[in-house]
């Protein structure tokens, strides 16, 4: 039917067609549940696409300097969040880090700290280039993340930026990620009288997060975290801009963690992510065997199926099973339908363009963004962004990643980025399938999307509007990121 099409089935043995070209579904062919009407529409979009309507756009942009500058600045794109990785130095351990021997690829842990040097350069230079992009976009309020390592180790600099940034008239956004163990005290109060939304790592319960989450002595975490959440609540039961990150691998028992995130609503902040341990450039995955891989795939369709049940009848569900699954499936029913509104810089997968934000590095040099290897800098805060290196890093990953993506049926629904694909130096796809990977996923989640619509069609209304709009609600303090 095209290059850009994707056919998919539901249980039910219904047909549908995902077009690339406009981001629709149409029936193809119903056993159950569709009206006979309805067949016609895949002949439609043939039709019309012969008469020119519903072609995919070929993009073949030359890339220059001059234009992601005028993408930065003059289109209002560029410096949405200024990160500040404020420390290498980290009190724990976890055996998934980055920074551990696992990702070759990345910095180590080390004792190296930003000072207020090159924070104080940074913010200039950020809020500079802010300025310029707020004429252009008047609404936009500037964001600042504190990253680590463990950032609450260098918490001096952060009162430091605060106060400096108070003095000179700006009010931003502020958001910090740590491991939970020093969320205490003058560090705690601190960030909630600042108005800080406040990221937290934690996996599960007991087992879990002691597995892999361990202090430099290897002992676990859990008790310690949790000790200084329960005080966070105690304390600021009212505060609403504080979620959970969690991380799994092929070994967690998602059953447990979901019996104890649902279990204890009351006592934790919402979950906001829920993340596999990084795949790319990594021997951590060495580890497990094929057993491991297929237990971990039937434990993930089991919940993903308690979660169909529970959502079927209505039941709103945004805890551990909802984050999981249902923010996906409402991505999917809000992807872009019609034209696209991706930069011709980048017009295929979820990559930004570099200094969209920009992570500053305790040394001063500008990344990308804070996932990325320390091997694609794109300036420093002396001189600003090198936007001969940013134009190299485009045409590198548009060369290596991109080549084929005009003729792929759902690069409209492609997440990779530089941070997933980012070799020793060059672009490189991670693994070599992953383009086909993709796409058998997302086959597999149209199917189970359509089949949970055709039994509860209300679900569309929910997934698409109220589920996600609670999901929004409950998120606004990530207002800026979003």
């Amino acid at each position: 039917m095209g290059e850009n099409i994707l056919e998919f089935e539901t249980e039910k043995g219904n047909k549908y067609v995902y077009d690339d070209s406009t981001g629709m579904v149409f029936p193809a062919k119903a056993k159950e549940g569709i009206s006979n009407s309805d067949f016609y529409w895949g002949k439609f979009v043939q039709k019309w696409r012969r008469e020119g309507i519903f072609k995919k756009d070929v993009v073949n942009v030359e890339i220059t300097e001059e234009k992601i500058q005028e993408h930065l600045i003059a289109n209002g794109n560029g410096f949405k969040h200024l990160i500040l990785i404020i420390t290498d130095n980290c009190n724990l351990r976890c055996k998934y880090c980055i920074f551990s021997e696992n990702y070759k690829l990345h910095r180590g842990y080390s004792l190296e700290s930003m000072d207020f040097t090159i924070a104080k350069k940074a913010v200039d230079y950020y809020l500079k280039n802010f300025d310029e992009v707020r004429r252009r976009n008047p609404e936009r309020k500037p964001v600042i993340g504190f990253y680590g390592g463990e950032p609450l180790l260098n918490f001096d600099l952060i009162k430091e930026v605060v106060g400096y940034i108070s003095n000179i008239g700006y009010k931003p956004f502020y958001n910090i990620t740590t491991n939970g163990t020093l969320l205490l005290g003058e560090k705690l109060d601190f960030l909630v009288q600042n108005d800080f939304s406040i990221s937290i790592s934690l996996d599960g319960p007991k087992e879990e997060q002691d597995r892999n989450r361990v202090f430099s002595n290897g002992k676990g975490t859990f008790e310690t975290v949790m000790k200084n959440i329960k005080e966070f609540k105690k304390k600021y039961p009212d505060y609403l801009k504080c979620g959970i990150v969690s991380v799994y691998d092929l070994k967690t028992d998602f059953q447990k963690c979901k019996n104890f995130f649902d279990q204890n609503q009351e006592n934790l902040p919402p979950i906001i992510r829920i993340d596999p341990v990084k795949t790319q450039e990594t021997s951590y995955y060495e580890q497990f065997t094929i057993e491991d891989v297929e237990k971990s795939k039937k434990q993930l369709e089991d919940l993903r199926e308690k979660w169909v049940r529970e959502i079927l009848p209505g039941k709103e569900v945004l805890e551990y099973g909802g984050i999981l699954f249902g923010v996906s499936y409402a991505n999917l029913l809000i992807r872009p339908i019609g034209k696209t509104v991706r930069s011709s810089l980048m017009p295929y997968t979820g990559a930004c363009i570099p200094g969209d934000k920009i992570a500053v590095r305790p040394n001063g040099i500008i990344n990308i963004c804070e996932r990325i290897s320390d091997n694609f800098p794109i300036g420093n805060v002396q001189t600003g962004l090198d936007y001969r290196l940013i134009k190299s890093y485009l045409e590198n990953y548009i060369s290596n990643i991109c080549k084929n993506c005009d003729e792929c049926p759902v690069s409209r629904l492609c997440s990779l980025c530089f941070s997933q694909c980012g070799g020793e130096r060059n672009f490189e796809k991670q693994p070599s399938n992953i383009c086909e990977i993709i796409k058998e996923n997302k086959k597999k989640e149209l199917s189970d999307l359509y089949t949970l619509l055709e039994s509860n069609p209300e679900l569309y209304s929910k997934l698409s509007t109220n589920y996600y709009r609670e999901l929004i609600n409950r998120f606004e303090w990530q207002e800026g990121l979003l």
